[in-house]
């Protein structure tokens, strides 16, 4: 049963004498080498998504965020190397700081780069962004499986 949706398309080689070769969105340099071949194509690349309430829901949200930034954020406090400040002589209550460090990963090393209070707080919110990004993705790429294999089956 071919969906209304589809097109149905039979292509065939046997009178051209040469591999038949086409392009579509998302597919570049597609060949056959069967003389005949049956060939489903999409029309629309969206086939629910302006009909689907929640998928619309998530790219909605997902258009709603702002900057995202991989990686983490963490505030510390620490001693110092001087033998005879208070953070050596009093101990953990008297360390230094706070200091805001963001560390990701890049090309498998870590890096990591201090940061100003006023930094650190717009880096949290482009870390929260990040977070709210691939929930959202990964709530469309489960809904798009759940859709997609109603329409298969």
């Amino acid at each position: 049963m071919v969906n209304s949706q589809l097109i149905e398309e039979v292509i065939d080689d046997r009178q051209s004498g040469h591999d038949v070769a086409f392009e579509r969105k998302g597919i570049r340099g597609l060949t056959f080498h069967n003389p005949s071949v049956q060939v489903q194509r999409d029309k629309s690349r969206n086939m629910s998504a302006g009909t689907d309430p929640i998928y619309a829901d998530l790219l909605k949200r997902l258009s709603e965020l702002g900057y995202v930034r991989p990686g983490s954020l963490v505030r510390r406090f620490m001693p110092c190397g001087k033998p005879n400040c208070k953070c050596k002589t009093i101990g953990k209550a008297a360390w230094h700081g706070p200091y805001y460090q963001w560390s990701t990963k890049r090309r498998g090393k870590t890096v990591m780069v201090s940061l100003s209070e006023a930094q650190a707080e717009k880096m949290q919110v482009w870390l929260n962004n990040h977070r709210e990004f691939r929930k959202i993705t990964k709530a469309m790429e489960r809904h798009s499986l759940k859709m997609t294999d109603r329409e298969i089956q």
